[in-house]
């Protein structure tokens, strides 16, 4: 499918942003909102999410599964019937030279195999979880969507790549936006504040949407929900790119960016129910030529607390994570799974101190391919691999933040360029509060790639970013 997506995902990520804007949170994001514990909150968010789970609609697995069938039948109509895709010409005999085949690894672009398949797996997921069936149960929903589609709905071989990333993606692109779609919704609401809540809550997980359409909850009255947890931050700025580590080389952008913690980790770590907890931070920086797009997702499937004092916590965890980063000069993507400790202690009285660390097995992953003559096919190189998450966090109350973060990267490329590629993006900044919720940002951003390949020569690039942004915490 070969289709300029360019527009699309910014569109998609600037109405979030707005729609995310209007929540109304209690702390700031991850690591400036690790407090001394509160044991008494703990309890009272515990019980919060056992009300959650089990206020979820009645589970209808026929249903479900109608709706991840009827998603993928009304895409290909589309890509069929309007836009008269040659590999949407399908019949009985391409399905049958499908399963005699077997599978491949094809040769579509970034956006479409590590964006909108990921997307299409959150569809199947969501119309899972929106049918009262829990997270595991609906990872079979997205599998089995991926696969179906593969097999049946394109006369082209099924992709080896796809039916991995579609759901191990899916899943937690899916769960964040089912979750985010909850925090909406108000029964109690009526008028134009329950029309644009049901919308919105519509836009970020269609399938949640349609299935209160469906079952007449979308006029539905009820009571005002508890929603717990949740800390939104939206921000907006300037980001300067200078390529090559020159300052002659430079490229300016609008930037925007939403911070979100969802969930009391504590809690989670007492309730160990997946994505209780999870963190999403998504960045669009846009020119007229240019834009960068940035999705991290991170949800806790289980947790444990280490230890537990009047002012000093630790715990450890299993993650699943999706990282996305995406323009013309590097892409890379990478779904993962692993383990980490987050450990929050004080350092003075106003002064804390919060570090998370995480290790995870990259799933399979992506980045963009060093033959810049490639065209209209796959533009990046699959691998699998490796990847490190550090977060250290000095918040003192009252003044602002200064942090550290470093995502990186280790893929071992199989399938394009065959080699290996070390990726370390790595962000310092500072935030400073100005009056009330809002703060000044500024940050400095350093992107290295290092790759060692079997029949090219050697690269390393070194690109960074200065921004300035102001923040606003919900």
């Amino acid at each position: 499918m070969k289709i300029n997506y360019s527009s699309p995902i910014r569109g998609g990520i600037v109405l979030f942003f707005l729609t995310v804007s209007q929540l109304n949170g209690q702390e700031p994001d991850l690591a400036d909102g690790w407090k001394a514990p509160d044991t008494t909150k703990t309890k009272q968010i515990y019980s919060i999410n056992q009300e959650l789970l089990s206020a979820s609609p009645p589970k209808n697995y026929l249903l479900a599964a109608v709706e991840t069938v009827g998603v993928n039948m009304l895409v290909w109509s589309y890509d069929r019937y309007i836009k008269h895709e040659a590999w949407a010409n399908i019949s009985f005999q391409s399905f049958k030279n499908n399963l005699r085949h077997g599978f491949v690894w094809d040769s579509d672009g970034f956006a479409t195999n590590q964006f909108f398949h990921p997307y299409s797996g959150a569809l199947s997921f969501t119309s899972g979880r929106a049918n009262g069936i829990g997270f595991w149960q609906s990872l079979i929903y997205s599998f089995s969507g991926s696969l179906m589609w593969e097999l049946a709905m394109e006369n082209e071989y099924p992709s080896a790549n796809d039916i991995i990333t579609t759901p191990s993606s899916g899943i937690v692109l899916g769960e964040i936006s089912y979750r985010i779609s909850s925090l909406f919704l108000d029964e109690s609401a009526v008028g134009l504040d329950r029309a644009w809540r049901e919308l919105t809550a519509a836009l970020l997980c269609p399938m949640h949407g349609f299935n209160r359409l469906l079952k007449g909850n979308t006029w539905k009255a009820g009571p005002k929900p508890n929603r717990g947890n949740y800390s939104p931050v939206f921000s907006f700025g300037v980001n300067g790119v200078f390529l090559n580590n020159r300052f002659t080389e430079k490229q300016r952008f609008n930037f925007w960016k939403l911070n979100l913690e969802y969930g009391d980790v504590l809690a989670t770590a007492k309730s160990s129910k997946p994505f209780d907890y999870f963190t999403l931070n998504a960045g669009l920086s846009y020119s007229r030529t240019n834009s960068i797009i940035e999705i991290y997702g991170t949800g806790m499937l289980w947790g444990k607390n280490l230890s537990m004092s009047f002012d000093r916590w630790s715990l450890i965890g299993i993650f699943k994570n999706f990282d996305i980063l995406y323009n013309e000069t590097y892409k890379i993507s990478a779904s993962s799974i692993g383990s980490g400790v987050m450990i929050s202690s004080p350092i003075s009285e106003k002064t804390r101190l919060n570090n998370i660390v995480i290790l995870s097995g990259i799933i399979l992953g992506g980045v963009n391919s060093i033959d810049t003559a490639i065209k209209n096919e796959r533009d990046y190189n699959i691998g699998h691999g490796a990847n490190g998450k550090i977060e250290s966090t000095l918040s003192i109350i009252n003044f602002g933040k200064f942090y550290f973060r470093f995502n990186g990267y280790w893929l071992h490329t199989f399938v394009g360029i065959v080699g290996d590629e070390l990726i370390g993006i790595m962000t310092v900044g500072s935030q400073l509060k100005i009056i009330g919720p809002v703060s000044l940002a500024i940050e400095y951003i350093n992107y290295d790639r290092h790759g060692e390949y079997v029949d090219y020569p050697s690269v390393r690039k070194n690109n960074f970013a200065l921004r300035t942004y102001l923040s606003y915490e919900f």
